[in-house]
């Protein structure tokens, strides 16, 4: 991967501004490829109460993540 901006991270074509890719089907193909490198969900710590979350990486992906949105996912739980 690489970040010039305006180039789409999976197939080089130019893209808008701010984004990362140029198309849905690129989208899809880009979370794929962060999911399998990174895994589907990530371990997030909320700081104000200690407590760990398993968060999908496609919502990070999507939506961003703020600490006050950790309490709408579920605890971490060690297997």
């Amino acid at each position: 991967m690489h970040s010039d901006p305006g180039i789409c991270w999976i197939c080089g074509a130019p893209c808008s501004p701010g984004r990362s890719t140029c198309s849905d089907e690129c989208h899809e193909k880009l979370v794929h490829r962060l999911e399998h490198e990174f895994g589907v969900y990530k371990k997030v710590v909320n700081l104000e109460t200690g407590k760990a979350h398993r968060v999908p990486i496609r919502d990070i992906i999507e939506k961003g993540l703020r600490q006050r949105d950790l309490k709408n996912y579920p605890e971490w739980r060690e297997n």
